[in-house]
């Protein structure tokens, strides 16, 4: 998945979502091993953010790399906690039906 979205601020927002809809829905720790730890973490890519930050740096493009850097770790919380949320409301859901 990660290599077919082939941008790092897309594929870490989307991993941080489904991290945050896992660890909300799956109550079993080796569910949320699976797929927090082991799915989510093949998904997102660290290291390859952090390098296209250091090469923006290095090309002295401070402000695109600060709007990189800002944009992942803001975005990326936010879709962690929507993830999270969304989880939490299906569950809920879930009792009613």
């Amino acid at each position: 998945i990660r290599w077919h979205m082939n941008n790092d601020l897309f594929v870490n927002i989307f991993g941080a979502t489904l991290l945050g809809l896992s660890i909300s829905l799956f109550s079993r720790r080796n569910q949320k091993l699976f797929f927090a730890v082991g799915f989510c973490g093949s998904v997102t890519t660290f290291s390859g953010w952090i390098l296209h930050s250091a090469q923006l740096i290095n090309n002295t493009l401070f402000l695109r790399a600060f709007v990189l850097i800002f944009l992942t770790l803001g975005f990326g919380l936010l879709g962690a906690l929507l993830g999270f949320w969304t989880g939490e409301k299906l569950k809920t859901l879930r009792h009613f039906l």
